[in-house]
């Protein structure tokens, strides 16, 4: 049973890094498309797109987001562990998604840094990325609950619409035969389905 809930953590929290570290790249990508596109209307005409600069900055951008990404499940494992999804407030668990990175990006700058024997960031340079891993956390740990709950009403509302008995030949919703092709208890994407 225990090695079941710590296959289950894992495997959760390797789908949290891998959601993370995708959005925060894709943001990197919009944002150097963007600059581009600023600098290309309204600053000196039409420059080649600097493909090598932005996907290399999308890059860093999509490790860094991974690393914070699995970091955040730890802090979700130890807090929230035990919680239903609508019993969570989306915007607290926002908030506490960007304090935790906010405080996660300078520490692993720091400790990166160091690793590599690179001198350390001035002060100012760790603030802009306490803000930018706020700014991120935030928006990325708002973004994933208020998806997980409306998955979660929406699978719960399909339960909802399973009759009592799947045997006797009533089964008439995509929901229903989801559920009677399943063995009990049997968990999908996440949810307990209930036959």
């Amino acid at each position: 049973m225990a090695m079941q809930v710590w296959r289950r953590r894992v495997r959760g929290a390797l789908g949290n890094a891998l959601v993370w570290g995708a959005g925060w790249c894709s943001v990197g990508v919009a944002g150097t498309l963007a600059a581009w596109l600023f600098d290309q209307l309204f600053v000196s005409g039409p420059p080649p797109f600097p493909w090598r600069e932005g996907l290399g900055f999308a890059a860093r951008l999509g490790v860094i987001g991974t690393i914070s990404g699995a970091m955040f499940s730890a802090f979700i494992g130890l807090f929230f562990a035990g919680r239903r999804l609508r019993d969570i407030s989306w915007i607290r668990f926002a908030l506490a998604g960007g304090v935790v990175t906010a405080l996660f990006l300078p520490c692993f700058i720091i400790v990166a840094r160091a690793l590599s024997g690179d001198a350390p960031l001035p002060l100012p340079h760790l603030l802009r990325n306490a803000r930018f891993g706020l700014i991120f956390g935030t928006a990325a740990a708002g973004i994933s609950m208020l998806i997980a709950q409306r998955l979660g009403r929406e699978a719960a509302r399909d339960d909802a619409d399973v009759p009592p008995s799947v045997e006797d030949g009533f089964v008439t919703t995509l929901a229903a035969e989801r559920v009677a092709r399943q063995p009990q208890g049997r968990r999908l994407a996440g949810f307990r389905l209930r036959p």
